[in-house]
């Protein structure tokens, strides 16, 4: 398995890294060929530019794009690990997202044909699937600090690329999410932040894409739990990459 490792987290003191390391110590483990873009240390740019838009309609992508775009279409599996910032990504991260997942590697539009053609099958794909998500969350019973989602809201996945009329093209492609946060899983929950985190980053961005949200790993509380609970939830990860890595 190909294993890409996008981080964004500007400091190598911070737990976000210790989650780095575990990852890429289990990735390895398991005999995956493994690779990171640490977004800060290679001095990612993240500013969609007037130049980055007249590169791509022209077929020309700007060198530092394709550069991403080659390591997004290498990898079996893709593991974001970031902080949440203002219930949110870091903006180096979103900015990412903005220039590297662009028309034609990410998306492309469909024509009225081709809609009508795979929407029996996409429908026909979500009912299995949602069968099988509603069997696995009725047996998970998280803890309040550590959220795991496995992306229920899947079966909306299809519908998000039908209403817009356009075709995913990362469909072989699946993601891991691990979010390390300072308010505990409880209070984002108690706002529905939780649920709105999972809507905009995992349908919005990953599932518009073709991609498959296979675990999304909240991790509350960070600063103020006390250490063993820290390597608790590194515990944790290690047993959630070895069940999904092969």
């Amino acid at each position: 398995m190909n294993h890409l490792i996008i981080y964004a987290h500007p400091s190598s003191a911070s737990f976000s890294n210790a989650i780095l390391e575990k990852a890429k110590e289990c990735s390895m483990k398991k005999g995956c060929k493994t690779e990171v873009r640490d977004l800060y240390s290679i001095g990612f740019d993240p500013i969609l530019r007037a130049a980055d838009f007249e590169g791509l309609c022209g077929g020309n992508t700007p060198e530092d794009i394709k550069r991403e775009q080659n390591y997004i279409e290498w990898a079996d599996l893709i593991t974001f690990i970031y902080p949440i910032w203002w219930t949110g990504m870091p903006a180096i991260l979103k900015g990412y997202i903005d220039r590297v997942f662009s028309y034609g590697l990410a998306s492309k539009q469909e024509s009225s044909d081709q809609k009508q053609q795979s929407r029996g099958s996409k429908q026909q794909d979500t009912s299995k699937e949602s069968s099988n998500n509603s069997r696995q969350n009725s047996s998970e019973k998280p803890d309040s600090n550590s959220k795991e989602s496995e992306n229920s809201n899947q079966r909306k996945d299809n519908s998000t690329n039908e209403q817009k009329g356009s075709s995913a093209l990362l469909k072989d492609k699946k993601v891991i999410i691990v979010t390390p946060m300072g308010t505990s899983c409880e209070t984002y929950d108690n706002y529905g932040m939780t649920n709105s985190m999972q809507q905009t980053c995992d349908i919005g961005i990953f599932s518009f894409c073709g991609m498959k949200v296979v675990q999304h790993k909240f991790l509350g509380s960070v600063p103020n739990v006390e250490n063993k609970v820290r390597e608790q939830y590194l515990q944790e990860l290690c047993d959630m990459f070895d069940k999904i890595l092969n």
